[in-house]
């Protein structure tokens, strides 16, 4: 007698097989759905849009929007920074850098004109947004695309 000559017998029909399998498949459903709904519902503390994302050579500016929300429990001051890794290719205006109290989930949109220089080569070009939360720090990355 071979090692798979007979199948293992749990006592078990083939009824109940579907009945099990059908309620490991709805609880597993369940699971992933509620992952997916938890993980699209985190509101970020800062968030980036850019407008256009790119830009042709010459042919204007583009504006940043950055959300910042508090996420914490209770009252936070907020610094926000926004600069360009290069600075000599990019100018962002205002260059001020606001500090807000915001209360428990409170947002605020800051909005930015990103303007290329006169001597900008085509490329990407990284613009870096810093956000104190009182104690805690939050950076997001956004790029902008210049095309000849």
């Amino acid at each position: 007698m071979g090692l798979y000559d007979s199948a293992l017998n749990f006592g078990i029909s083939k009824e109940q097989i579907k009945k099990i399998g059908l309620i490991v498949a709805t609880i597993l459903v369940i699971i992933i759905l509620a992952y997916l709904i938890s993980t699209i519902a985190v509101v970020k503390p800062l968030s980036l849009q850019l407008n256009p994302p790119s830009l042709k050579m010459g042919k204007g500016n583009s504006t940043l929007k950055v959300i910042i929300t508090n996420t914490f429990e209770n009252e936070r001051v907020a610094t926000l920074i926004v600069r360009a890794a290069d600075e000599t290719s990019l100018q962002i205006n205002p260059i001020d850098n606001p500090t807000v109290k915001l209360a428990k989930g409170e947002t605020r949109e800051f909005y930015y004109e990103v303007i290329p220089s006169e001597t900008i080569l085509p490329g990407r070009y990284l613009i870096t947004a810093e956000l104190q939360l009182g104690e805690k720090t939050f950076v997001e990355n956004i790029y902008l695309t210049l095309k000849k």
